[in-house]
């Protein structure tokens, strides 16, 4: 009863657009709490990881420490690269850019409501507005609430001691390629350890202007 429960509750949510954190958060909380009681959590790694950062303060678990790991690697790439972006491996800035732009939360997501046992509407994380949008009001949740080394990981990481993700406001005046209209971005800021210094790198959501909706993003 408990699993039909929770996909009414969802159902019901998705059947009216997405523009609060509130439908946001209560969105990823069922979904969560589906995939504990399916035990399911094991196949959708990323997405259960992204919903528990959505409320969580402080975050130690396994897939925040996986992120951790990739931006440490990040930052041993740049010093060894004159601490310039542009001249790391292009696999290697791919792999950041899609843990970045949220692409794996997005694939798991996509995934999960596709479920046959699941059937519930798609085209809020299909269509790439609606998606910006949703991605938008997260990014504006887990607002700093840094990802953070767990105590058993102190060892385990060369240089980053936490990350924080925050929205940028106001937008920068950028020029784009190809007439895309940037909708917002986020600063990924790490911080080091046994040293003050802190790093960033700035991930620019944009979408071609005849793409854009009337709707803002």
């Amino acid at each position: 009863m408990a699993r039909e429960v929770i996909i009414e509750k969802l159902t019901n949510e998705l059947q009216v657009e997405i523009t609060t954190e509130r439908q946001v958060v209560y969105i990823l909380v069922e979904i969560r709490k589906y995939l504990e009681r399916e035990k399911l959590k094991d196949q959708y790694k990323a997405l259960n990881f992204f919903c528990s950062w959505a409320v969580h303060a402080r975050l130690k678990g396994e897939g925040g420490q996986r992120i951790l790991r990739r931006f440490d690697d990040l930052h041993e790439q740049l010093l060894a690269h004159d601490l310039d972006f542009e001249k790391l491996p292009q696999e290697f800035r791919n792999e950041i850019g899609r843990t970045m732009n949220l692409s794996k939360f997005h694939d798991d997501l996509l995934g999960f409501l596709s479920r046959e046992d699941v059937d519930l509407p798609t085209a809020w994380v299909s269509d790439k507005v609606k998606w910006f949008q949703f991605v938008n009001l997260y990014s504006e949740i887990i607002e700093d609430c840094p990802l953070v080394l767990a105590e058993d990981n102190v060892s385990e990481l060369k240089y980053v001691r936490d990350i924080t993700v925050r929205k940028i406001r106001p937008l920068p005046d950028i020029q784009t390629r190809d007439d895309q209209i940037v909708v917002f971005a986020t600063s990924w800021e790490m911080t080091f350890k046994n040293t003050d210094d802190r790093g960033e790198l700035i991930l620019f959501f944009s979408i071609p202007s005849e793409e854009l909706s009337s709707s803002p993003v």
